[in-house]
């Protein structure tokens, strides 16, 4: 029968402190991953949370340092108050236990009502795993099948309870069928291996979207970067291999999950989700505009609504165009193309900094908003709603991508606009002075032309034309160039 500790068992229980040396933490962090993994389940409810950029990083953190502080009492307090029969390590004689280990622990400094109250516990933290598990994973199935990444049915909402409850229901059968027929071990081994493998790519993702995208707005900015994602993916990375070295057969239950989802998805999924093209809210454009082309600006960044508007009102002016200011509200791909008035507001600042504007500089501005999935499709949309003769917008200036040139939505404009298209890059708040005005000829330095004389009176800017000829360049060429820049004078 187990008895409480005396009083030099307790020390002697940590003595030594890794009984199996550094390599079975290692392994022991590789095994117990999952039991630490419940806090991304935060994030996959991520649309059903209030103030999702304030409180899932709250939530997250809370949550680690609950479940860090209660891990490691009832590990010091269960290791410490057992004195197991003839004399055997306790951390020895609970892990002949398994998942019963705390169970037995409390047998040996705890009435029988406590053991009682500590089998209930464990039984009512299980479930609530289990809930939160199946609240995640149908929440994932449901974005999946909502990007027709899995069947269209599994994406059905509830027109009562509002719940994914197909989803619901196929996520608890497949883990069922999983609890039943897969070994235990088994499971929990694969289980923390595809979660180091998943975390390994969300910090890979962190560094990515850094420098894809460095202009998104982010509430929380992980500290250190780029240290923590780098450390992230090796630190993941190398639990998983070393897994691999005492439980292989995770490894072939993951590599056998992860090959069945790419078969499955190249060989149907992929052309289900193709046909999911994105799709921009239509309507028509104000009788008092339709019947006529117009100058059209597309405005995204507050801070230029009243430098591009300055350089697309005298162009207005001079082609005797009605001048149109419209901002694209983008709406995730998964989410139907109606769903985006609900974010029109986030949009009516841009808008009404357009008709300041015009009221300060008499100048009529119609404005509008342009619904889409994407913000080139939508910059397209709005140009042709308005029958755009000439479209003036504004360009970051950078690119971080080799497979763009300007970037993934000014490629897109300047390939397909369906009219005559000026990117201008802010690099100050007052107009220009100085132009420098590079041309050898074509179509395009005429279009540059026609606008500069428009805009040079407009803003008393200075023109300087130029033709670029290497140093050593013979006086032919010379006079040659001389001829570009006085027929482009």
């Amino acid at each position: 029968a187990l008895g409480a500790a005396p009083e030099g068992q307790t020390t002697a229980a940590f003595n030594p402190f890794f009984p199996r040396g550094f390599s079975g933490v290692i392994v022991a962090m590789g095994l117990t991953f999952i039991a630490f993994e419940g806090y991304d389940l935060i994030a996959t409810v991520a649309e059903e949370i209030e103030e999702p950029e304030k409180n899932i990083p709250r939530a997250t953190f809370i949550s680690l340092a609950i479940t860090v502080v209660f891990y490691l009492l009832i590990l010091f307090v269960s290791l410490a108050a057992v004195q197991p029969p003839g004399g055997e390590p306790s951390w020895q004689f609970l892990g002949e236990y398994g998942e019963t280990a705390i169970v037995r622990a409390a047998e040996g400094f705890m009435p029988a009502f406590g053991v009682a109250v500590i089998v209930f516990g464990g039984l009512l933290s299980t479930m609530s795993a289990l809930n939160a598990t199946i609240l995640a994973s149908s929440r994932v199935a449901f974005s999946m099948a909502r990007d027709r990444w899995l069947p269209a049915p599994v994406a059905t909402i509830h027109p009562e309870r509002r719940t994914p409850h197909i989803a619901i229901a196929v996520t608890g059968v497949v883990l069922l069928v999983m609890a039943l027929t897969l070994p235990i071990e088994a499971v929990g081994s694969a289980a923390s291996l595809i979660f180091l493998l998943t975390f390994a790519m969300v910090n890979l993702s962190v560094i990515v979207l850094r420098r894809k995208a460095p202009d998104i707005p982010r509430r929380y900015r992980v500290p250190l970067y780029p240290i923590v994602p780098i450390l992230g993916v090796i630190l993941n990375v190398f639990l998983a291999l070393y897994q691999f070295t005492f439980q292989p057969l995770a490894w072939y239950v993951t590599i056998g999950w992860v090959l069945l989802g790419l078969l499955l998805y190249y060989g149907y999924f992929e052309k289900q989700a193709a046909e999911m093209k994105p799709q921009v809210l239509e309507k028509a454009a104000p009788a008092r505009v339709a019947d006529e082309a117009s100058v059209v600006v597309p405005l995204h960044n507050p801070d230029h609504v009243d430098l591009l508007l300055g350089y697309a009102a005298p162009i207005a002016k001079a082609r005797k165009k009605p001048l149109v200011a419209y901002s694209v509200v983008e709406v995730p791909r998964q989410l139907p193309i109606h769903e985006g008035l609900r974010f029109a507001h986030h949009r009516e600042g841009l808008l009404k900094a357009a008709r300041e504007f015009g009221r300060k500089r008499s100048v009529e501005v119609e404005t509008d908003l342009v619904v889409a999935h994407n913000a080139s499709d939508g910059i397209q949309a709005g140009a042709r709603r308005y029958q755009a003769d000439v479209l003036v917008m504004g360009w970051k200036g950078y690119t971080n991508t080799r497979d763009r040139i300007f970037g993934e939505v000014a490629d897109q404009v300047v390939r397909h606009a369906p009219c005559d298209l000026a990117m201008l890059k802010v690099a100050g708040t007052k107009p220009p002075r100085r132009c420098l005005f590079p041309t050898a000829g074509g179509p395009h330095a005429l279009l540059a032309a026609e606008m500069l004389n428009v805009l040079a009176p407009a803003f008393g800017m200075e023109v300087t034309a130029c033709y670029v000829v290497p140093p050593d360049a013979t006086e032919e060429v010379r006079r040659q160039a001389m001829t570009w820049i006085d027929k482009t004078l």
